[in-house]
């Protein structure tokens, strides 16, 4: 394993985590009635998380401790892992960058569609295309003509189409 410096270690450990995880480090530890241990808005953050399911490691991200310098001293004294925050999943020990990947950011919804209007189905009837989130008798024109939204309720479930009216 190659040699890892402390500061490239805790960059690695932070970019790892979700971005809700990482913002807890920007966050006060101490500006609580106990400091760290309850109160903080770190600790509240992190307690808001962790109950969200967040993997959150209390030495590190509501106390505020080093990661690097943590993680060595689990190892030293033999840990493999250590419980969560709430105890309902285990941490691994490591100082392993390999242990540490970037957290990839999951890609930005889908912008709604700008012509609700699809392909004709038969006739004057056209379809909705994904993600049209128009009401029932909307209007929409464009360089097919004008259309008009009709929403009803089948036995299969909600279905709509466009009318073309012009």
């Amino acid at each position: 394993m190659p040699d890892i410096t402390q500061t490239t270690f805790d960059e690695a450990y932070w970019e790892s985590k979700p971005p809700s995880i990482q913002k807890l480090r920007d966050l006060d530890v101490t500006d609580g009635p106990l400091g760290a241990l309850t109160g903080s808005t770190r600790y509240k953050a992190a307690l808001a998380l962790a109950n969200q399911g967040f993997v959150v490691d209390v030495p590190i991200m509501i106390w505020g401790w080093d990661p690097y310098l943590t993680m060595q001293l689990r190892q030293t004294y033999g840990f493999s892992v250590v419980p969560s925050a709430l105890g309902a999943m285990n941490i691994k020990v490591s100082t392993d960058l390999a242990d540490y990947p970037p957290m990839v950011p999951p890609p930005p919804p889908p912008a709604p569609p700008t012509n609700p209007v699809g392909p004709c189905s038969v006739g004057d009837i056209y379809l909705s295309v994904a993600g049209d989130t128009s009401p029932d008798q909307a209007k929409h024109s464009d360089a097919r003509g004008t259309f008009i939204k009709h929403v009803v309720l089948t036995p299969f479930g909600t279905e709509s189409y466009w009318e073309k009216i012009g």
